[in-house]
């Protein structure tokens, strides 16, 4: 016996229930809007994620004060202290590079706020030895 999957088409009638949806939350006022983080006093926190290893590198960034939005993140391996590697938004704050090689900590982070274009640098902040869950405390944070 053979199956064949379907594949589901949207209904003419989905965009408009969409937009439904949309003008009752307006109406009701629970519409989403972004609001500036207040971590006055606080500085970036960086968690390494548990999949990291020697050529692919995550971590999550906490703490971000203003809008909280980043608009890049960098890495700097100290042995090529000329050279910033992009890393890519994996998901929520989750930033990740998949370098193809091993890389050398200790590590230095550049983050680019989405508001203001504001640049910080945690210099070091990953040390040589770092593990996957480990919590690294910065002492920077964007001005606001």
């Amino acid at each position: 016996m053979r199956l064949q999957l379907a594949r589901r088409r949207p209904t003419s009638t989905e965009p408009a229930a969409a937009e439904r949806r949309r003008r009752e939350q307006q109406q009701q006022g629970s519409e989403l809007t972004a609001v500036e983080c207040d971590y006055s006093g606080m500085n970036v926190v960086f968690v390494v994620d548990s999949g990291s290893n020697p050529s692919y590198f995550a971590v999550l960034i906490e703490f971000v004060e203003g809008d909280g939005t980043l608009a890049a993140v960098d890495l700097q391996q100290t042995s090529q202290s000329n050279t910033w590697l992009s890393m890519q938004r994996s998901w929520g704050a989750v930033w990740k590079l998949d370098s193809g090689s091993s890389l050398t900590a200790p590590f230095s982070l550049r983050l680019t706020a989405a508001d203001s274009g504001e640049t910080i640098v945690a210099s070091n902040i990953i040390p040589d030895g770092w593990g996957a869950g480990q919590t690294y405390q910065s002492l920077v944070n964007f001005n606001v």
